[in-house]
């Protein structure tokens, strides 16, 4: 699921979304959570739809992990990451908190990378 959000060639052609759209469709009264870290390049892409849902859904996501890895492009490039802007993914997080402010993200970060410096991790 991490990277189900991104369409790709050889994918099946629809979004996270328009999933989690059809299986609340399946059983109203399912809880649906997002379990696994997702990227932050992707919650980002899917920030506006993903809060769209969650606004018109009862029983749906209080929660998600997010990969962070690191918050500095020169690392994410080294480690071969997706890259983001730490402040793309805080209006991301924000707009979901402002749907339900009960949301709540945990991550993971990686510290002591090859080649990071002190500079990296501010």
């Amino acid at each position: 699921m991490i990277c189900y959000p991104v369409r790709k060639e050889g994918s099946i052609g629809t979004s996270l979304v328009a999933l989690l759209k059809g299986i609340s469709k399946l059983d109203n009264s399912l809880g649906l959570e997002i379990a696994g870290a997702m990227n932050p390049a992707h919650l980002i892409s899917l920030s506006a739809s993903l809060s769209k849902f969650i606004l018109n859904q009862k029983n749906c996501l209080s929660s998600l992990n997010i990969a962070l890895q690191s918050g500095s492009s020169r690392i994410q490039r080294l480690m071969r990451r997706p890259q983001f802007e730490k402040q793309a993914l805080r209006r991301a997080t924000n707009n979901m908190r402002l749907v339900n402010p009960k949301f709540y993200f945990s991550g993971e970060i990686i510290v002591g990378f090859n080649h990071e410096t002190d500079e990296d991790s501010n």
